[in-house]
């Protein structure tokens, strides 16, 4: 499950940015729908799996069904949103620190990054 939803997420960041396929042609990640799909069906299997460990029919009372795979495709939604924020963030955040550093550390960063990646990031 939470494979899937790095996909999801991965997704999000290469339409964000303009990648719309792979090299290959064809889609490289899940879309918004996938994650829509994923989280429902991951919703409904639950209690499908649930109904089978009370020995009761599978689809039994099918309303918690339907409101099981509201709540999973909107908990895959909304974690796939999180992960990009975060990421986002984290990005930024390093950003940050390595521009207060930079004047400390110009030859670790150098030695590290290589005199094409410190250009890169420091220009």
């Amino acid at each position: 499950f939470f494979f899937f939803l790095e996909r999801c997420s991965s997704t999000r960041r290469a339409l964000a940015a303009g990648q719309r396929f792979c090299s290959n042609g064809s889609w490289g990640a899940m879309g918004f729908a996938a994650c829509t799909l994923g989280g429902s069906a991951f919703g409904v299997w639950t209690m499908i799996y649930c109904n089978a460990l009370r020995k009761a029919p599978y689809f039994h009372r099918p309303w918690e069904h339907v409101l099981a795979a509201g709540f999973f495709a909107y908990l895959a939604n909304r974690t796939s949103t999180l992960s990009d924020f975060l990421g986002e963030r984290l990005d930024a955040g390093v950003m940050e620190q390595l521009k207060q550093n930079q004047g400390k550390f110009d030859e670790k960063y150098k030695a590290i990054l290589g005199e094409k990646g410190y250009k890169k990031i420091f220009g």
